[in-house]
């Protein structure tokens, strides 16, 4: 959601705030965190590292291939598959799809899910902290209407003019440093919309900072707060007036 609280159809698909480790974890550990997690978040689906070993046979010129598979971790979903949680032996994360129901509540789930985490796996040392918004902004198509993207969108392709047709598709990614912790990706794309007789146009926002070491309990959640009011002002700095107004019908 962007700054403006008010928004009553925040356009976000999906929320996540996610932490690496420094330091891989046992499998041990992820089961045992998996199983106490598994109480409100019955669904499971194995995150599994898949590799392709090629050997030459020593007795011809054939090749011989076989493929290891090992599971790394899970993503657990609550029992409307909505609210999501993933431990692995590289990282955790916890993430809304929509309907989005706010920061607040996102924050307090991921206060919860790193208790647990540091109860069951003691100091950890933090690599990447990570928070990312992926919104969906449909637009309605009305016939003889052209849509311009820079009616929508203050990040989008600037092109010459090739033709008096729109563009249909396109893909843009930045990569910036915003302040001494945080930096940003930021995608924007168009494509199909699932909504009959609309266009959507994708905005992801992934704001990161590396860190290194382990923190405090404090010290973390208020480095993960700061990133409220980034994500919200560089939201809010990519659309226009004109897509406000689409996120209250």
């Amino acid at each position: 959601m962007g700054i403006n609280s008010d928004y009553t159809q925040p356009p976000v698909t999906e929320a996540v705030f996610e932490v690496k480790f420094e330091k891989s974890i046992t499998a041990d550990q992820v089961e045992k965190l998996a199983r106490k997690l598994k109480i409100n978040h019955p669904h499971e689906q194995t995150i599994n590292d898949i590799q392709l070993a090629i050997e030459q046979n020593k007795n011809s010129l054939n090749l011989n291939s076989k493929i290891n598979t090992t599971n790394k971790g899970y993503w657990l979903a609550s029992e409307d598959q909505l609210d999501k949680v993933m431990i692995s032996t590289s990282s955790i994360a916890i993430a809304r799809l929509a309907p989005y129901t706010g920061w607040e509540s996102l924050y307090d789930s991921f206060v919860k899910l790193w208790k647990k985490c540091k109860k069951n796996l003691g100091t950890v040392s933090i690599s990447r902290l990570g928070v990312r918004y992926i919104n969906r902004i449909d637009i309605p198509l009305y016939e003889d209407v052209k849509i311009d993207l820079d009616d929508y969108l203050e990040f989008a392709p600037k092109t010459p003019k090739f033709s008096e047709h729109p563009i249909n598709d396109y893909l843009l990614r930045v990569t910036q440093n915003l302040d001494d912790n945080w930096r940003v990706n930021i995608s924007s794309r168009a494509f199909p919309s699932p909504l009959i007789s609309n266009t959507s146009l994708l905005l992801d926002i992934d704001l990161y900072t590396m860190i290194g070491t382990p923190l405090a309990d404090e010290t973390l959640f208020e480095l993960i707060s700061s990133a409220r009011y980034l994500k919200n002002s560089i939201f809010e700095k990519c659309i226009t007036a004109k897509t406000r107004e689409l996120f209250f019908k």
